[in-house]
């Protein structure tokens, strides 16, 4: 007989870096150490040498590989994407400076085989706020190599203003930078590799053979998706982004939900409003900067937001999958019943 798991929350794996600063901390309640420059959180990363910690419940202390090995099926359900490690890598970014201007590449550029597409939510932007996504129309390798020996490659960038809730789609080989003032969630595969054309004169390691050679440059200028939108007895939801990776959906949750068994994993990520998760290990606070992964085969958790509760789900390129998240509204006397393990 199949077992199940409760929902998983993990201890967060902080990144100094020099662009960073202490954001994550002021919105998203990560608890910083020291005076240093923070620029990530990764909440859910099974990548070299990191790899993710549950925080709290039954399986307090198990790391995410150990995950794996003992509780594969439970984890996947029937999607099970193969190879050893979780393929998806999801994390907060807090951008104080300009990031490297980079382009990662995909699965057949990449020295490991696995490459980096990823996608971008907004959760705040400071006025006048911009990102650098994708080439301006009409620049090829040609011009792109003539505008890095001058000294101008930012000429050939298509530069984007950003305010929070924009989402940004950015595939493999797609040239990018993240300007300052931004605090965004992302997701996107399980990779670190990272190939810079220009790092605003920090002194760190470029890579522009590598960066050139990764390049998609049928691609041309990027710009925030249209989100689909449906409402539901829920709230609102909205389709964001669709690949051969991963789904990203938004959704505004008006009313309790209740996580259930599905065929494929999903991650919660928590970008707007406070609630409670009532599950089989405990109590857990959601607020902004909460990550949850939800087993496939998840025992049954009710999430209860205070007024309203916005989340990110993140889940498998599977088709028609049915969510984790029923569409049904529950009555005043259920979410009572439920929190009291009835």
């Amino acid at each position: 007989m199949q077992g199940s798991l409760p929902p998983l929350h993990f201890r967060p794996i902080l990144k100094e870096k020099p662009w960073g600063g202490r954001n994550m901390a002021h919105y998203l309640g990560k608890a910083l150490p020291g005076v240093d420059r923070f620029g990530e959180s990764w909440e859910i990363a099974h990548c070299g040498a990191d790899s993710s910690v549950v925080s709290g419940g039954s399986l307090d202390g198990t790391t995410l590989p150990e995950l794996l090995r003992q509780h594969r099926d439970e984890i996947f359900g029937d999607h099970d994407p193969g190879g050893d490690e979780f393929p998806l890598l999801v994390k907060y970014l807090d951008a104080n400076q300009w990031l490297s201007v980079q382009v990662h590449p995909d699965d057949a550029h990449s020295p490991t085989g696995v490459g980096k597409t990823e996608a971008w939510v907004v959760l705040r932007a400071a006025p006048e706020s911009t990102i650098l996504a994708g080439l301006k129309r009409g620049v090829g390798r040609k011009e792109l190599e003539a505008a890095i020996a001058s000294g101008n490659v930012l000429d050939c960038l298509n530069s984007v203003p950003v305010s929070a809730g924009d989402c940004i789609s950015i595939p493999a080989g797609t040239i990018h930078a993240i300007g300052p003032g931004v605090v965004i969630a992302e997701i996107q595969q399980q990779s670190d590799c990272t190939y810079r054309f220009s790092d605003w004169g920090r002194g760190r390691e470029l890579h522009i053979e590598q960066a050139l050679d990764c390049m998609d440059f049928e691609r041309g200028p990027v710009f925030p998706v249209h989100p689909l939108f449906k409402t539901t007895g829920e709230g609102v939801q909205e389709q964001l982004v669709s690949n051969e990776y991963f789904r990203l959906d938004r959704t505004t949750h008006a009313s309790s939900f209740q996580l259930e068994e599905s065929a494929a994993f999903s991650i919660l990520m928590v970008v707007h409003g406070r609630g409670r998760m009532f599950q089989s290990d405990g109590i857990r606070e959601l607020r902004v900067g909460s990550t949850v992964l939800v087993p496939a085969h998840v025992e049954p958790a009710l999430c209860v937001p205070e007024k309203e509760l916005t989340t990110l789900l993140i889940r498998p390129p599977v088709g028609a999958l049915r969510s984790n998240f029923p569409q049904r509204r529950l009555s005043r006397p259920q979410v009572a019943a439920f929190s009291r393990g009835e």
